[in-house]
């Protein structure tokens, strides 16, 4: 059955990545809008803009992808709001060896380590949604 389209805020600095991911989303059928920046981001959604799924990126400049998984979460208007960090790297920093995917599973969000390419099974899970049906 076709369902509701999805939208989705892509936080991605790097613009191939970004624009896979943008292209993907649309091709299911959803609305995917795409910024450079968490700050860009959090602006959008702190705008009052709703958002049914936040992908982002880690390493992005000003507020990284964690920070704004961390200001995501500590706005009730947010707090629920599904969320999937994307990152080449698996721990926060080469100072702090804590890894990603437990930084997210305490804050209710889904890692993913990059490069990906089943964005296919990423999309289902995240939005429950299935392609071309």
């Amino acid at each position: 059955g076709a369902t509701m389209p999805k939208r989705v805020l892509v936080a991605e600095e790097n613009w191939p990545a970004g624009e896979i991911l943008v292209r993907f989303l649309r091709h299911a059928g959803h609305v995917a809008v795409a910024v450079r920046d968490g700050m860009m981001a959090w602006e959008l959604l702190n705008q009052g803009e709703a958002f049914d799924l936040v992908m982002s990126d880690y390493d992005m400049p000003g507020l990284t992808g964690l920070d704004l998984l961390r200001r995501v979460r500590g706005d009730e208007r947010t707090a629920k709001t599904p969320f999937v960090l994307m990152s080449g790297r698996v721990t926060v920093s080469s100072r702090d060896q804590t890894g990603l995917e437990e930084v997210c599973a305490k804050l209710g969000a889904v890692f993913v380590a990059k490069p990906f390419f089943d964005f296919e099974e990423l999309i289902e899970r995240m939005l429950g949604a299935t392609v071309g049906n």
